[in-house]
């Protein structure tokens, strides 16, 4: 075949021929897996060791209390969280191992969580469970909150099913595999910035780099500080600590506060106002006296009932308490934005839709190509062998054949039958594999594109000065055209107009006949892009 009009007709095409062979089936259908799961929305797993805050952190992202969180390990599963609106977001769909779905309701989440026999058994007969939330970036983006890896339950270890590809014999069943990772790593402890790394590579998947993976320093609120340092500036350090030794696997550590988050999203105005109240009759002196413990603050009645209105951790809610009394908000919304800035949660929004979820396509098909590439190599070098055999036991039946010529007729005959049935097979596999390796040749090609347009993305965030003025517009383009399924819409994407395309390409030929050593094979391939973009959009408009 010619190159691939599109990456699943690949994989369904080689799936068919492999699966003419008894020892190719299980590559077949693993093949056949990843295409079904290319039309899947793109998915952003969120991991690390138990107790590390990961369900608090979706739930400050998507800005509702909805994967459970406790003191205790509370995800027991693999949970989806899908875009969904009206019924959908109060109910959660079970997805049971023996292939049914049911919808319950959101308060029987606690059904999975816990240690019981009974959570456990329950637990194993769960594929996974899936809940709705109305967040415009799940509209292109599912988040996957995974067990947390370390578990002392030991049907937690899924996650690791669902990250890690050669945690289950090399399967590539893309519905259970993360285009993308997001790390969720504790501050251990004020000197721990070794045990804090250790706690990062004991979590860190195979299939995740610093094309797809962010880490999130999470619960820095809780570090312990002098009175006068900054609690996150000392998170900030840490971070920057840890990206030096981590920085070949991520692309960025980010500190984040989720409950802060969480809070300034999901806590009731009343919370605000009443904290905003008792703040501003304590004098100076007498705050930083019943900020001390909790004990302290709860010996005031109304100081106590106004803390268990929302139920924050104490060191989230001394910190949110020493924000309102420095910067003294005049109202619940000011209040609010003060808490959520210093939260660090922003940022990693900001992080996630400009470094991740902008590249969407890129991601997917590179992880795809990556994935059928580790499944068609050995099948292909197996296959290369057992058509060599064959062609050996053609050229011995031949010998035998001939050598029995003389003295058994009938058993030279039958052995020379079987030369030919050797020779067949060797003939037809080896047509088999010529026509394999050709069309992968063209899907490597493919891969290789994706490799630059991730390497060009991210040159493009770290030297600003390659692209001053297009970056965005050269980002979504390239992310289009990763997925070549894709590619005919172009047109209709309203990315750019012929004529903007013409000008930008223009304008990079120039560049590339004129950049430095160091930046050529970016303008080269940005120019090929722009020459894509081009033949595909002209084609829809003389199309139209």
């Amino acid at each position: 075949m010619t190159e691939a009009a599109n990456f699943e007709s690949f994989l369904r095409w080689t799936a068919g021929i492999l699966g003419d062979f008894a020892e190719c089936k299980k590559a077949a259908g693993d093949l056949t897996s990843l295409a079904e799961s290319l039309n899947a929305p793109f998915s952003l797993a969120v991991c690390g060791r138990m107790k590390a805050g990961k369900s608090t952190l979706i739930n400050s992202i998507i800005g509702r209390s909805l994967a459970v969180s406790d003191v205790e390990e509370a995800t027991a599963t693999l949970n989806w969280i899908c875009y969904g609106v009206g019924e959908q977001t109060r109910q959660m769909i079970v997805h049971w191992k023996d292939g049914r779905s049911e919808p319950l309701p959101l308060n029987q989440i606690s059904d999975w969580t816990g240690k019981s026999a009974e959570v456990r058994e329950r637990i194993q007969k769960t594929s996974h469970l899936t809940f709705f939330a109305e967040d415009e970036s799940l509209q292109r983006v599912q988040i996957v909150d995974t067990p947390g890896t370390g578990s002392a339950v030991e049907e937690h270890e899924v996650a690791r099913e669902f990250l890690n590809p050669d945690a289950i014999a090399g399967s590539v069943s893309a519905g259970s595999r993360a285009d993308a990772i997001l790390y969720v790593v504790p501050p251990v402890g004020r000197e721990s910035d070794i045990e804090m790394l250790e706690l990062f590579r004991s979590g860190c998947m195979p299939n995740s780099g610093p094309y797809n993976s962010v880490c999130v320093l999470h619960k820095w609120d809780g570090i312990e500080v002098a009175a006068s340092e900054d609690s996150r500036a000392a998170a900030m350090a840490k971070a920057g600590r840890l990206f030096d030794q981590i920085g070949d696997n991520v692309m960025a550590v980010i500190p984040v506060s989720a409950p802060l988050a969480l809070a300034a999203k999901a806590a009731p105005d009343v919370f605000f106002d009443g904290l905003l109240k008792i703040i501003s009759t304590l004098s100076e002196a007498d705050f930083q006296r019943v900020i001390k413990t909790d004990e302290r603050w709860d010996r005031d009645a109304s100081r106590a009932a106004t803390r268990k209105i929302y139920g924050l951790p104490w060191a989230s809610f001394r910190l949110l308490s020493q924000l309102i009394c420095k910067h003294k908000p005049d109202c619940c919304k000011a209040a609010r934005r003060i808490c959520l800035d210093y939260s660090g949660l922003p940022k990693l929004d900001d992080f996630l839709h400009s470094r991740i979820f902008s590249r969407t396509f890129i991601i997917k098909q590179f992880q795809a190509l990556q994935r059928a590439k580790a499944v068609l190599e050995p099948v292909i070098l197996k296959l290369q062998a057992h058509c060599q055999a064959l062609a050996k036991d053609a050229v011995k039946a031949g010998e035998a054949a001939e050598a029995l010529q003389a003295g058994n007729p009938l058993l030279a005959a039958w052995v020379s039958a079987k030369e030919s049935g050797f020779r067949k097979q060797s003939e037809e596999l080896h047509a088999k594999l010529l026509e394999i390796d050709y069309a992968w040749k063209s899907q490597q090609d493919h891969l290789e594109d994706l490799s630059l347009d991730l390497e060009l993305c991210q040159s493009m965030d770290d030297l600003h000065e390659i692209l001053p003025e297009h970056r965005r517009i050269i980002e979504a383009i390239c992310n289009h055209l990763a997925d070549v399924g894709r590619r005919a819409q172009l047109g209709s994407a309203n990315l750019a107009s012929l004529r903007q395309i013409t000008d930008l390409l223009n304008y990079y030929q120039s560049q590339a006949n004129r950049a430095s050593r160091k930046h050529q094979k970016y303008y080269e391939h940005i120019v090929k892009r722009l020459e894509q973009a081009w033949t595909w959009h002209e084609q829809m408009s003389l199309g139209a």
